[in-house]
């Protein structure tokens, strides 16, 4: 670890979460129970998703490979839902497995509500964790990392861009996601590799998204320059949730700093 600033500090991760719905899909189809091609059929439960959607009607079905692409470019909540029924066989069947996979690779301080990150109070994770796992995607999966680094995607006649900022010129930058909810600020996962190094770096609580970026770009590029890592001692952090929403969306002032990894 380079840097470490609250990264034990419960966190929403908004978006996020969908790193642990791809890790989940990723797994279905090198275990051989679905392929890429396996096709994923809106629910009603997939189409009551509010927010980033792809309004699609009940019944449409997609292939797998294309919902992914969905999930990491378009961060569409109901095809998050309806990937989460395809994979696990329901909703609270997939929660399940988003919990028990977060304990098995070490994600200490995480539970999660629901596969997309629409923000409920038991729906939390922190820095270190998505750190953990945006490396177990890397490890494991390392021959899905295209995924991870699409700029943008065209379907349909809709192209759609990547919110996640280190995509967009920093040199090396090949993932991963972004997040935001009112509760959460701007979240990012990014990773990068320079010279045969990753490095992975995690922003949580940023106010705007040209904050998210300022800081997601400096903390890469210092890792990137390969300094000495810098001491991290105990960090004061509060047993419950952030939640930002006063200050992100309710016009208060930000009283503290960023959670980062």
């Amino acid at each position: 670890m380079l840097h470490a600033h609250l990264s034990e500090q419960r966190w929403p991760p908004a978006s996020l979460t969908k790193l642990m719905t791809t890790y989940l899909a990723l797994q279905a189809i090198e275990s051989g129970r679905l392929t890429p091609q396996s096709p994923v059929r809106m629910s009603a439960r997939a189409n009551a998703q509010p927010f980033n959607t792809m309004n699609y009607s009940e019944g449409h079905q997609i292939p797998l490979d294309t919902a992914l692409r969905l999930l990491l470019v378009k961060s569409a909540n109901d095809v998050a839902v309806a990937v989460a029924e395809t994979v696990g066989g329901s909703f609270d069947a997939f929660v399940a497995d988003m919990n028990a996979t977060a304990a098995r690779i070490g994600m200490t301080e995480t539970q999660f509500a629901n596969p997309n990150g629409l923000h409920e109070a038991r729906h939390y994770s922190t820095a270190r964790d998505m750190g953990v796992l945006a490396m177990a995607i890397w490890t494991d999966f390392p021959q899905y990392g295209p995924l991870f680094s699409l700029p943008s995607l065209t379907l349909e006649g809709q192209t759609m861009k990547n919110f996640n900022p280190l995509l967009d010129g920093f040199p090396g930058a090949d993932g991963m996601k972004t997040g935001y909810v009112c509760e959460s600020g701007y979240n990012l996962v990014g990773s990068a590799v320079r010279d045969g190094r990753r490095v992975v770096t995690v922003v949580l609580g940023a106010t705007s998204e040209a904050e998210r970026a300022e800081v997601a770009q400096a903390l890469t590029a210092e890792a990137l320059g390969a300094r000495p890592a810098q001491p991290v001692g105990a960090q004061s952090v509060q047993p419950d949730p952030v939640n930002l929403r006063p200050y992100v969306c309710g016009g208060q002032v930000m009283p503290g700093a960023l959670s980062g990894f």
